[in-house]
């Protein structure tokens, strides 16, 4: 979980998965050096599967979500910004997934987009159930999904390609960066339930949208 500055929204991302059914996880928090109570506010939740670690990463969110990657200890990383939450049975679904099929390495589910509280629609990631291609010219072509806070990946094939680009140009799609070089090397998975909430809020990294363009 990368955060800079949202205690508030933090607080409730961090519940959602503390209250999953699947408990064998550990919970990373990278803070960039938040200037809020952020601290205050991972410190008050006494569990020891959470840990904080301090990092600048100098408006390069890829460089904060590669210092988690480095510190987990598991063999898949599930990611989750500090403003989105997962339901309650996300990770065991996953996880059922990566039982069924040890050979995919990232799996993604669709989320309720929500907006001032209210649910606006769902996702529906992923290509349609008759698509026969290759998975990298699906991701290039429909930009649709996977979005990071509804995706796991295999650790080992983070390592395969250097997790997340640091490169600035990139900044705010270094994810999308990232699928599409996992397209080449893994098998995706998309899980049709919907298993998250994904936030718009005028914070939100993702709402520039001539940036995103570029």
């Amino acid at each position: 979980i990368p955060t800079y500055n949202q205690a508030d929204y933090l607080k409730e991302a961090i519940d959602s998965v503390l209250a999953q059914s699947f408990t064998e996880f550990e919970i990373l928090v990278v803070n960039n050096h938040s200037t809020d109570n952020t601290r205050k506010v991972i410190e008050s939740i006494n569990d020891p599967r959470i840990t904080a670690i301090d990092f600048s990463n100098e408006g390069v969110i890829g460089a904060g979500r590669n210092v988690g990657i480095r510190a987990a200890k598991g063999n898949y990383v599930c990611f989750l910004d500090s403003d989105d939450t997962w339901y309650t049975e996300k990770l065991a679904e996953v996880a059922h997934v990566i039982q069924e099929d040890p050979e995919i390495g990232l799996v993604c589910h669709n989320q309720d987009m929500v907006r001032d509280g209210v649910v606006e629609q769902q996702t529906n990631y992923g290509p349609p159930r008759n698509f026969s291609g290759k998975i990298y010219d699906y991701v290039l072509g429909a930009s649709n999904g996977p979005s990071t806070s509804a995706t796991t990946v295999a650790r080992s094939v983070l390592e395969d390609v250097s997790g997340f680009s640091e490169d600035r140009a990139f900044i705010t799609v270094e994810d999308y960066e990232l699928w599409l070089r996992l397209a080449k090397v893994c098998r995706f998975h998309f899980i049709k339930s919907v298993l998250g909430t994904h936030m718009f809020h005028g914070e939100s990294s993702s709402n520039n949208a001539e940036r995103l363009l570029n």
